[in-house]
């Protein structure tokens, strides 16, 4: 069988626009020729921009988490999970800057550090289906399979065709020995996606398990 898929369901595309006014030009210079460079995928340069817009204003609330975002893109994820723990202080009610800080922690295997940080933005935003997502993945990697479960299908009562939910769930209960469950998760997916041949090739080891 094929090894199952993980998926992280970051929210990196999005550039945050507040509605607040930066204190200075020069701020506001580095940090829009940062988001400049971010759009473009030029991360190591958004990055340089956003510090030095945060030179300026220690406390720029979208600089930190931009530069958290451009951090995660290029790896640094131990940075990243430092832009956005002062976010996070200067914001505790930040559901995205939990999230991220989840997935960032999620990358260094920090799977307890990752819970937490996908319940405290669960706690913010109840229907969060990515977060339900990626919590039941940090579970299943600690073995918690019925958490890893509940999670998924809690994502899927949100969103009823969420792909990766589907995906993953099937993978829990294949390992469970589920074998018609996991094909029922997995036939699912190939209603709407019927190319998908990892999926297809998960379906037929299930089948065998059953011929067994």
């Amino acid at each position: 069988m094929r090894c199952f898929k993980t998926l992280v369901l970051v929210v990196l595309s999005l550039l945050v626009m507040f509605p607040q006014l930066a204190h200075t030009d020069t701020d506001a210079e580095f940090f829009n020729l940062g988001k400049t460079y971010h759009e473009s995928g030029d991360y190591e340069n958004a990055i340089t921009e956003y510090t030095l817009a945060l030179r300026f204003r220690p406390d720029f609330m979208e600089a930190l988490y931009n530069r958290g975002l451009a951090h995660f893109h290029v790896g640094n994820f131990n940075r990243a999970i430092a832009d956005y723990t002062a976010v996070l202080e200067l914001e505790p009610a930040f559901a995205e800057a939990f999230y991220n800080r989840g997935i960032a922690y999620r990358q260094i295997s920090d799977y307890e550090k990752a819970i937490e940080d996908y319940s405290a933005a669960l706690e913010l935003r109840s229907e969060y289906p990515t977060a339900l997502l990626n919590r039941g993945v940090a579970y299943r990697r600690l073995g918690d399979l019925e958490k890893a479960v509940t999670d998924y299908t809690a994502a899927l009562a949100l969103r009823p065709d969420y792909r990766n939910a589907l995906y993953n769930r099937g993978a829990v209960f294949f390992t469970r020995g589920e074998f018609n469950s996991a094909i029922e998760d997995w036939e699912a997916i190939l209603a709407v996606y019927p190319n998908d041949s990892d999926t297809r090739q998960n379906i037929d080891a299930a089948r065998q398990r059953i011929d067994r």
